[in-house]
């Protein structure tokens, strides 16, 4: 029986995701509408390009509008999700705004 092959160096790694790590946090907990957006907007408009923003929140609407809203400000919404009760959003600023907005 042969030897197994030893992978090339070329092969490409096989990563599991790695956890992004915001450059910000914003805890919008029990806040309600239309305070978790406005702030929301008030932390996108202050974001430097290229940042994390992690928005955490209770408000349920705020997961129907903050990826207008991201896209608005230049943002790309890269994670939502529900932990414990509470939103998250996990937020990228681009280089431009879009042209769509």
């Amino acid at each position: 029986m042969p030897a197994p092959t030893p992978p090339s160096s070329d092969a490409p790694d096989l990563e599991l995701e790695k956890p992004l790590a915001p450059d910000r946090r914003i805890d919008l907990t029990g806040l309600t509408c239309p305070a978790p957006l406005l702030r929301s907007r008030f932390a996108l408009e202050r974001l430097r390009f290229g940042s994390i923003l992690l928005i955490v929140a209770t408000e349920r609407d705020l997961a129907r509008s903050l990826p207008r809203l991201a896209r608005l400000h230049g943002a790309r919404l890269l994670r939502a999700r529900s932990r414990g009760g509470r939103l998250e959003f996990l937020l990228s600023k681009s280089g431009s705004r879009s042209p769509d907005a």
